[in-house]
């Protein structure tokens, strides 16, 4: 996966994506995937910047963004902005 970004994390570091998927008209209710991998690339070209992701899919279903919060307090997460 290549993700488009204002900032990227270095190659090699390994990274958890989010990708919330709106409901529309065949699938009815919004929808969630996660992916945990290693930035394996990272490429600038004139104002655009971004980076590869070489991982799997953990998971498509939707969590409470609240609860995950809750259990996992300490977690570090980086937020960026595609």
């Amino acid at each position: 996966m290549f993700i488009l970004s204002e900032s990227c994390p270095p190659v090699g570091a390994q990274v958890e994506i989010e990708m919330k998927i709106p409901a529309f008209n065949l699938v009815p209710r919004q929808s969630q995937l996660r992916w945990t991998g290693r930035v394996i690339r990272v490429e600038a070209c004139y104002q655009l910047r971004g980076f590869a992701v070489a991982g799997r899919i953990e998971s498509d279903h939707l969590e409470a963004e609240e609860d995950e919060e809750e259990e996992e307090p300490n977690k570090k997460k980086l937020q960026l902005t595609c």
